[in-house]
This record gives structure tokens, sequence and C-alpha cells, in this order.
């Protein structure tokens, strides 16, 4: 045994310091062994991921892992240069909601951008590049900022803070990295599955759409286009805006989702909207929220992302749908665009296969009812009309008595018959409720069955000339109010025992002639001259006359105009 007081041979203190070494070095090894197999798993796992948002998650948190450090974010950086989206892990709500916004991309996040390289600091505080962090921040010292690049191109950064031993190593920086190019693979299979799955859903909703306009019984399918745009697109609102007829206005005709603003239903001018590009050249566009800001309009305040979708026919762009997502939200992609810009181009096509479908059955109706009209008029009412002239014969050769009044009260009972199936000829010639405009004939038929309701007797009707071309606007407004008037007199001041209406167009004037068989009884009642009074004045505009005067038993009040006979007053 050695002697405890003398010195250690050399060899031995060596021996045991190479020792040491080697067992540190042992360990060392072990521990990269244990983060490369880390790596490994991690690797495994976030390559698995098809989710693109489960896929940002695990990424930051095998970081986590990996390096030890508490804090760790992933940015993915949008068009402006900024970061677009921010998933980050360690931090609890409480600091979340104190910090208010997600970080921007400046000071060294922005550095990492801009750089596109890897930036490891032990010090934030002391980096010229530092801006601070705002009010409510938990405190960092420690950086490690890699870049996530999908296909050469870089996607987004890896944000690391908080190392355990207070600064992040060498092989930290190596390790993030490797997981960082990973992700690159990752993040590209998770972005074209989303892309597809995408597709497909646009596409399921084209079909739905189309079948949904193109069935015998669709309704108003514009909500429908509406709301699935704003549900596949995951978006907060849909609005969808068709040309008005100033080409320089844009009816908001249906609306899905948030309507921030109270737009649904209104007309706007087409330069306070989102649309005025698209409409005029009819290529979809997509605006990030920073695009909205920069246009320093306060109505957009309430939108993030946006694209704007036009819908095309074959020869001109009939409106757009402009889809918003909420402001934070992730902008729009040139698939997201384009899936959906096809969407609605497809809804557009069906849109115009309705019109021309419905314009069609429109015409067969109305050639229908001209065919009724003809056949009415040339055989039911030439036989009523033979027919009363054999009874008028025959009454002639009757001596007064019951006979004689039968045959007269069947006279008479053919001349209403004849009178109520000239009604329905001018009602089955004049077009119908569903057309865009209604007609100065339409509106014409439509006042005088409301006022007949209130008559003892049922007014004949007659209409010569194109009245559908002449009576439009004030002039159509003039005739109605003048038939207005001569019925109300026939109801409260003239006790009529039979009214006749006939209004005559052609080139060179209207007349309206109202006749009212009640005894030759002029109304009196001062209301009523107030009315004839307007008429005279609306006649006097149009360099035209008013005659109201007794004839054989009969109030006839005789309105007449020339077509272009409006005075400079």
């Amino acid at each position: 045994m050695s002697d405890p007081g003398l010195p250690l041979d050399e060899p031995r203190v060596d021996f045991d310091r190479r020792l040491s070494d080697l067992v540190h070095a042992a360990n060392d090894v072990l521990a990269t062994q244990r983060r490369l197999r880390a790596l490994l798993r991690a690797n495994q796992a976030i390559t698995a991921q098809l989710d693109l948002d489960s896929v940002l998650r695990s990424v930051v948190e095998a970081a986590r892992q990996l390096t030890g450090a508490r804090y760790g974010a992933i940015g993915v950086i949008g068009e402006h240069g900024g970061l677009d989206r921010f998933v980050h892990a360690g931090m609890d709500e409480a600091h979340v909601e104190r910090i208010g916004r997600l970080p921007r991309g400046e000071g060294l996040l922005g550095a990492v951008i801009t750089e596109a390289r890897p930036i490891r600091i032990p010090d934030i505080g002391a980096d010229p590049r530092s801006v601070g962090f705002p009010d409510g921040h938990p405190p960092m010292h420690d950086f490690l900022g890699v870049p996530v690049r999908v296909r050469g191109i870089v996607y987004g950064n890896l944000y690391l803070s908080g190392h355990p031993d207070g600064a992040f190593t060498d092989e930290d920086e190596q390790l993030v990295r490797s997981l960082a190019a990973s992700a690159g693979f990752a993040v590209e299979n998770a972005r074209l599955y989303r892309d597809v799955q995408r597709r497909e859903a646009w596409a399921a909703a084209s079909a739905q759409i189309t079948a949904r306009l193109l069935a015998p019984e669709e309704g108003d399918a514009l909500p429908l286009i509406a709301e699935r745009t704003r549900q596949l697109a995951q978006a907060m609102s849909t609005f969808v805006l068709l040309v008005a007829d100033d080409p320089e206005q844009v009816h908001v005709v249906s609306v899905g989702g948030a309507d921030p603003n109270g737009v649904a239903g209104a007309i706007r001018p087409l330069s306070d909207t989102l649309a005025t590009e698209v409409l005029r050249t009819g290529a979809p566009r997509r605006f990030e929220e920073q695009d909205l800001r920069d246009l320093g309009d306060a109505r957009f305040d309430a939108f993030g992302p946006v694209m704007a979708l036009p819908l095309l026919t074959d020869d001109r762009t009939i409106g757009t749908v402009v889809v918003a997502r909420a402001p934070g939200e992730p902008a729009f992609t040139d698939a997201d665009l384009a899936a959906a810009a096809d969407f609605v181009g497809r809804a557009a096509v069906a849109l115009e296969l309705v019109r021309v479908r419905e314009q069609a059955d429109r015409v067969l109706l109305f050639e229908d009812r001209a065919r009724i009209a003809r056949d009415l008029h040339d055989r039911v009412i030439q036989q009523l009309f033979a027919t009363g002239m054999q009874l008028q014969a025959v009454l002639g050769t009757l001596d007064a008595g019951p006979n004689a009044d039968r045959v007269d009260a069947a006279i008479t009972s053919l001349d209403e018959s004849i009178s109520q199936i000239r009604r329905v000829i001018f009602t089955l010639q004049s077009p119908g409720r569903t057309t865009k405009h209604v007609t100065g004939r339409q509106r014409l038929i439509d006042l005088i069955e409301r006022r007949s309701a209130a008559l003892s007797v049922e007014p004949s009707v007659t209409v010569t000339g194109p009245v559908d071309s002449v009576l439009d606007g004030d002039l159509a407004d003039d005739v109605l109010a003048v038939v207005g008037e001569g019925m109300s007199n026939a109801v409260k001041h003239a006790a009529a025992e039979d009214i006749a209406i006939d209004v005559a167009a052609d080139a060179r004037g209207v007349t309206v002639t109202v006749t009212v068989a009640n005894g030759g009884r002029a109304p009196t009642d001062g209301g009523r001259r107030s009315g004839l009074r307007n008429l005279e004045e609306r006649a006097a505009r149009r360099n035209g006359s008013m005659r109201l005067e007794p004839e054989d038993g009969r109030t006839v009040l005789t309105w007449s105009v020339p077509v272009n006979g409006d005075d400079d007053a």
C-alpha cells in the first residue's frame, strides 16, 4: 500500500483524467443519439400528418422537445413579407390575452424573414435588430430562428426561446435546421392534400348548385350560392352583387354570413365596392388584409382577407361574389382563388341556362296565350255576335210582352259575355308579371282590375295600337290617372249603368275615352272637379286636351295628347 502522504503517480492522474473525458464523451454521444432518435420520431410524426394546422402545431412542439425550449412558434409569411399566420406554444392564455395582437414580423422575427437564414443569439436585448416586447409579454433572453422552406421558397420561420441552459448551442441549431427541412416536406404534403380536398368539396358544391338551379321547381338559388361559397372558403361573409340597370351601380342581392355594414338589398355605386376591377376585366382577384387597410376606407375595417369572383356568362360579367374572412384570419391562397372562381363561374353558367330556359318558357306561354286569344276572337266572339244579330232579328218580329223581354235579356247577356271575353283576350295578350319590366298595358289591366271591384257593372275595355311601346314613363302615369279618375267618377258620382274604357295609341298620340251610361248626369262634387282639373293640367303639359261632356244619356271623358308633345315647363 502506498503512503497517502506521497503524491500520486503522474500516469495514474492522466489515466483518471482521460477516463473521465471518455465517460463525458460517451454520455455526450448517448445524449446525441437520444436527440437524433427524438428527431427521427419527430420527423415521422410530422410527415405522417396531412392536416396543415396539425403539421404546424406538431413542428412547434417537436422543436421545443428537441431543444428543451420553453417557448416556440412558427410564423407563416404572407405576400407583403409580414407574418400572415402565427402558431405558438408554451405561453399561457393569460399572457396571450394581455399581449393582444399576434406578432407581425418586426424586430428579430423580421430579421429571420428578410435574411432567410438561421439566427442564434444569447441575448435578445443586446441585439440592435431587437424592437422589444409588447406590454404583458413574458421576458425572453435567448433566441433561435430557422427558416422553413417549401420547394426552395421560404414558407415561414421557426422561432424558439427559453433554453434550459440559458443559450442555444450549435447542436440545437443543427437539430432545428434538420427539423425545419422535414417540416417543409410535411407542409407541402399537407397543402397538396388540403387543395385536393377543397377541390373535391368545391366540385361537389358546384354539382349541387347546378342541380338545384336546373330543377323544375327551383327557387332563388343566390342565397344558396352565397352560403356555400362562404362555407367552402372558410369565410366570415359572402356578398352576391349583380350589375344594376345603371352599369355604374351594383345591387347586393344576397348575403351569406355576417353583414357588418348592413348592405343586404342595397344598390351601391360600383366605385364604392371591391368589385370594380373584377367586373371590368372578368378576372378574379384576392386582397390581403393589408391591401384593405391601405385603401383607408373605414367600411373595410370589419374585413380581413378578401376574394372578388366574377359571375361570367358567354358575353358579359353579370355580377361578382365577394368573399371576406375576419380580420386576422389567414390570407386566401392562389389555390383558394382558382377553386372559388371555378365554382362561381359554373354557378353563373347555370344561372344563365335558367334565364334562357325561363325566357323560352315565357315565349311558349305567350304564344299559347296568343293562340287562345285568336281562337276566342275569331271563333267564339264571332259566333256570339252572329247569335246576337239573329236574336235582334227575331226580336223585331215579336210583339211587346214576356217573350220579347226574354229575348232582349238574352241579347244583353250575350253582349256582356262578349265584353268579358274581350277582357280575357286583353289579359292573355299582355306580358306576365314574371318579366323584369312591367308594361303600360299590364299596368292598365292591373288598375282596371283593382277599380272594378267597386263597380256595380263590369267595364268593357278596348285597347288598340302599340300601347306597350307608347305607354312608358310619365305618359303611362298620365294615362293611368285618366282611367282611374274616369272610373272613380263612375263609382261615386255618376250612378253608372255601363262603363266603356277605350285606349287608342298610334304614332301621333294617345287618346283615352271613358264613357259612362248614366242618363247624362255629370259629376258635380268639388273633389271630383279637383281631379278633373288635375287631368286638364296633365293634358296641357303635353299640349293636349281634356273634355267631359254629356252625350245621348252618357257622360264621355276624352283625354288626348300627342306622343311627343311635352311642354318645356
